[in-house]
């Protein structure tokens, strides 16, 4: 995955056929693969916009609970 503007972010490539093979074995289907990929990027998404909200209470001056 690769980090895109605004904080997104995508698979970088397409699956290989060796991935394929691999991911089969585990039972895990391209369709799969791309639903992680998408449930990844929301957390990190949201992950991201936490972290920006805390740095800015911070700044303001304002102790942060999760600190402690």
């Amino acid at each position: 995955m690769v980090k895109l503007g605004q904080g997104d972010y995508q698979l970088h490539h397409a699956i290989t056929k060796t991935e394929k093979t691999i991911l089969s074995s585990f039972g895990i289907s391209l369709e799969d693969v791309q639903v992680y990929a998408n449930q990844i990027a929301r957390i990190l998404k949201t992950k991201l916009k936490e972290a920006e909200l805390e740095d800015e209470d911070y700044e303001d001056g304002e102790i942060c609970d999760d600190a402690y």
